[in-house]
């Protein structure tokens, strides 16, 4: 007994039947098993809230956790009440586009949020057998392709641009 009705029953079947696209609903549900069995629910805003937490209490800069806080505000508008481990590649490049900084803010950007997903997996919020959604994402190139170290100074300004384009909306 699964504790249904014969018509909740048939309710359900019919919803998820519509979910899957055509797809056997056995194999949707094996490909589920297997891509999320074992790791803990969590949702994208939890996650970046509890690593912001945790990169606090690890005694780094104030200046990086603004950062971060900063980067994850748009992030968590758009994704944060998604689970983490259901964030697609794709759901992250169109956050990446949507932001309006410069290509080497972007690929800093894109950098905090590898950092977030691999701290994620560590935790056992994502699979530990492949790469995550944040690695696949794209990277964002600047004519002339010059690269700029990570100075104090540098995190800086570039809270400060975040700081700019947030009292902009």
């Amino acid at each position: 007994d699964l504790g249904l009705t014969v018509t909740a029953a048939i309710e359900e079947w019919a919803a998820a039947r519509r979910h899957v696209c055509g797809f056997s609903l056995v194999d949707a549900v094996r490909t589920y098993a297997d891509t999320h069995a074992g790791i803990k629910t969590i949702t994208l805003g939890e996650a970046a809230d509890l690593f912001v937490a945790s990169r606090e209490a690890s005694g780094v800069s104030e200046t990086y956790v603004k950062g971060l806080r900063c980067y994850f505000r748009s992030l968590k508008q758009q994704l944060g009440p998604c689970r983490i481990a259901d964030v697609t590649t794709q759901q992250l490049d169109r956050v990446l586009l949507s932001i309006s900084v410069g290509v080497v803010t972007k690929n800093n950007v894109r950098r905090t949020l590898v950092t977030l997903f691999k701290w994620s997996r560590d935790q056992g919020y994502l699979p530990q057998d492949r790469k995550t959604a944040a690695e696949r994402t794209m990277t964002f190139n600047e004519p002339g392709d010059r690269s700029e170290e990570h100075t104090s100074e540098l995190q800086s300004r570039q809270y400060l641009v975040c700081r700019l384009l947030l009292e902009k909306k």
